[in-house]
């Protein structure tokens, strides 16, 4: 496991106060989506949640960026997907604009 990447997993009630977070977060505004959005995103961003399934190159172009702008990449475990959780298509990769929905994100989720 690389440094500053997190696996979390959990019971289907922590999967489900997790999704409910990120739904809260979507609907704020508050969500930026795809490795390419990420990256150019020139607000500030709170944290990064990314599939195990993302491609080797989107991971790493993701730890880069993460590593340069001092940002935490939250992986989740094999068979749990961020299609599955925002109901949207190809969707491996979001980051956070909102401190408090991030952390409370993460929060939910034991480490």
């Amino acid at each position: 496991m690389n440094p500053g990447l997190t696996w979390f997993g959990g019971s289907m009630d922590s999967n489900q106060k997790m999704k409910g977070y990120i739904g809260l977060a979507i609907r704020a505004g508050k969500v930026v989506f795809g490795a390419d959005n990420i990256i150019e995103w020139r607000k500030k961003n709170y944290g990064i949640i990314m599939c195990d399934s993302a491609s080797d190159n989107t991971k790493k172009r993701i730890h880069d960026f993460a590593a340069s702008r001092n940002l935490s990449v939250h992986v989740l475990p094999p068979g749990l997907s961020l299609v599955e959780l925002v109901h949207r298509e190809k969707v491996k990769v979001i980051a956070f604009t909102n401190k408090s929905l991030y952390t409370s994100t993460v929060g939910s989720m034991p480490v």
